[in-house]
């Protein structure tokens, strides 16, 4: 995240003598809640968020592979012809 100063409804970019005391009020703010601090790195002027999202994939993996399933299952009873409408 690179961090810009919302003013009158205008983000605009850290800059002049009080641009660094902005950026460390912002990290603090986006940071000042989280549990993990390990996930969490300032590089340069950004501050990045290193999060795992496999659970939400795996889950939308396992959800994609039931539907495909029941769509497996409905053709193989029409080719049977065992399916009724």
């Amino acid at each position: 995240m690179l961090p810009f100063r919302i003013f009158e409804a205008q983000p605009r970019p850290l800059t002049g003598t009080t641009g660094e005391l902005h950026k460390m009020r912002i990290f603090r703010q986006l940071t000042k809640d989280t549990m993990n601090t390990e996930s969490i790195v300032e590089n340069n002027e950004r501050l990045v968020f290193e999060i795992d999202h496999s659970h939400v994939i795996d889950r939308m993996n396992r959800e994609n592979g039931q539907e495909e399933n029941v769509q497996e299952a409905v053709e193989q009873q029409e080719e049977a012809g065992s399916f009724t409408e």
